[in-house]
């Protein structure tokens, strides 16, 4: 699981850099970069619960706000889009938005399973069975 963890880690920082040119660079490389973090964290085994909560909070704001881009997008006269943004298809945009936040939220879901599978697992294997 750690090795899941820091292969994030490593997406979330080139998902970051790659908000250079987004009309938005602050708002997106900030939540990727928060993420690449929490992810590092898990990969090293330190605490990262408050940041995947953080990024799942995120998360949902951010898939409210461009699910109406998305559904544009897949219901267009033209048909869905994925290429090159322009201000003709601002929905373009809003579509890798959502799939990026889809990503951070799938990330934070398993930061969260995986620390309370292993709380289980760990408290499980603690249990000592008294002699009847």
């Amino acid at each position: 699981m750690k090795l899941l963890h820091g292969a994030f880690s490593i997406i979330f920082v080139i998902m970051a850099v790659l908000q250079y040119n987004d009309p938005d660079p602050h708002v997106w490389g900030i939540y990727y970069l928060l993420a690449a973090v929490g992810a590092g964290f898990c990969a090293v085994g330190r605490g990262c619960r408050p940041l995947a909560w953080i990024c799942i909070g995120a998360s949902f704001i951010f898939l409210l706000q461009t699910a109406p881009g998305l559904s544009a997008n897949f219901y267009h006269p033209e048909g869905p889009a994925i290429g090159s943004m322009s201000d003709a298809r601002p929905e373009i945009e809003q579509t890798r938005e959502f799939g990026g936040a889809m990503v951070v939220l799938i990330w934070a879901l398993l930061a969260i399973a995986g620390r309370i599978t292993s709380t289980i697992t760990f408290q499980s294997s603690n249990v000592q069975s008294s002699p009847q």
